[in-house]
Order: C-alpha cells, then structure tokens, then sequence
C-alpha cells in the first residue's frame, strides 16, 4: 500500500510542476496580450492544449490509484487521518508540501487568469468603442 500512495503522490507532483508550467504559460500570455501578437497567442494556446493533455493523463493514473486505494482498501479520501495512518513522518510531510505547493499554485493560476481576462475585456471594450464610432 506504501507504493501506492508513493505513485499517488508522485502523479500529484507531475500535476503540480505542471499547473506551474500553466503559471508561466498564463505569465507569458500577459504580456503576449498586451502586445496583441495574435500569432504568438495562437502558438501558446497550442502548447496550453498539450499541456492539459498531460494534466488529464496524469489526473486519469491518479485516479485509478486511488481506486485501488477506495476498492482494495476502503480508503475513500486522502486526508490528513489516512496520512498519519498509513505513511511515515517523511511521507506526510512530502504530502503536506505537495498540497501547500498545489494551492500556491492554483491561487496563482486564478490570479493570471483574472488579469489575462481583465486585459482581454479591455481589449474588447476598446474594439466596441472603435465600432460605435465607426458606425456614427
């Protein structure tokens, strides 16, 4: 069962380095958007798309394992309780880390994705605008 939970949280590092690889991605894209190079956007979209490709490939191994973990052993979630139950000391504080890791992650993945959309808006705004006065 060890081994199992080893692979789960590695799987769980591979969806981590890659929610930063989107961070860096959603980085980049910032300043792609600002400089309204439509051909570079399109090429970062691509590899956004190869890269969530990755992430379900990861997240579908996931969970199977923790399938295994719910089917074979009724353990129906990760928490806290089953860490200190099954794994050692070293183990739950890899999975602490990896958890504080993942939500540092997402919160910055949500932080890029709301100014991303606030300068897409802007742009958009700025397009209505243009038309209005274009039609009076």
């Amino acid at each position: 069962m060890t081994e199992l939970f080893e692979e789960i949280m590695d799987l769980y590092s591979k969806q981590i380095d890659l929610i930063g690889q989107f961070n860096s991605l959603s980085a980049e894209k910032t300043k792609i958007l600002k400089s309204n190079d439509l051909s570079m956007l399109n090429s970062m979209i691509k590899y956004e798309e190869a890269l969530l490709m990755k992430f379900s490939l990861t997240e579908n191994r996931k969970q199977k394992a923790l399938n295994i973990l719910k089917n074979q052993y009724g353990i129906r979630k990760f928490t806290k309780r089953v860490m200190h139950k099954y794994l050692e000391p070293d183990q739950r504080k890899k999975a602490e880390r990896l958890t504080r890791k993942y939500y540092e992650n997402m919160n910055e993945q949500a932080r890029l994705k709301n100014v991303n959309v606030k300068i897409v808006e802007t742009r958009l705004e700025d397009l209505r605008s243009a038309l209005d006065i274009i039609e009076k």
